[in-house]
């Protein structure tokens, strides 16, 4: 999120994009921290303990929250609103804090090249290539939405899985590790894949 809204503030479909980008991320976190919470939890826990870990998820009260507010067309105080324009920018930065304090916790790292190519190949390839593709042709999207698509499609992998990873005990330092060459990856994969993508579609 933060990458779509620095990229996409201040231009033309700045402002219906970002809406789009905040809508599908809020989606997107609300299924990582159920459904995926859910599935990841039973691998070493009974159902009624993974059910409790979930309801213990903030993520879905802040959104329950979110929507309330917006029913009943509560505005935020002007301090509010300034404090979560600021927050945006150190969203990355906690996501990156939290990979370093999975990683820090061994004193050797060992790499799961497996693991991290196979990894690396599902989200910089065959899912976003299959997410452009499937949204392109089965769906007849604006360019605001395109672009969306878009950068949605091509984005490293999120931070989420190691703080999900952590706090299951689920080899977090080779979700941590897969996340770190994600994000280094993107740096050239982002920018080529919008590029080219927007020329296709």
């Amino acid at each position: 999120m933060p990458l779509a809204i620095g990229l996409l503030k201040g231009t033309e479909y700045g402002a219906v994009a970002i809406a789009i980008v905040v809508f599908v991320k809020v989606s997107s976190n609300i299924y990582e921290f159920t459904t995926a919470f859910y599935l990841t939890a039973r691998g070493k826990n009974s159902i009624v303990d993974s059910l409790i870990l979930v309801m213990k998820m903030p993520t879905l009260y802040a959104s329950a929250l979110a929507l309330v507010l917006k029913h009943f067309n509560v505005a935020l105080s002007p301090i509010v609103i300034s404090g979560m324009d600021t927050f945006v920018g150190g969203y990355s930065v906690l996501g990156m804090m939290i990979i370093g304090l999975s990683l820090a916790k061994y004193e050797k790292l060992i790499l799961d090249w497996k693991f991290i190519g196979l990894a690396l190949l599902w989200k910089h390839v065959i899912y976003t290539v299959a997410v452009i593709v499937l949204f392109s042709s089965c769906f007849n999207l604006s360019q605001p939405e395109k672009i969306v698509v878009i950068m949605i499609a091509c984005n490293p992998l999120a931070s989420n899985i190691s703080a999900v990873a952590t706090l299951l005990n689920v080899h977090p330092e080779k979700a941590a590790c897969a996340i770190m060459a994600s994000t280094l990856l993107a740096v050239i994969t982002v920018p080529f894949t919008i590029s080219v993508a927007l020329k296709l579609i």
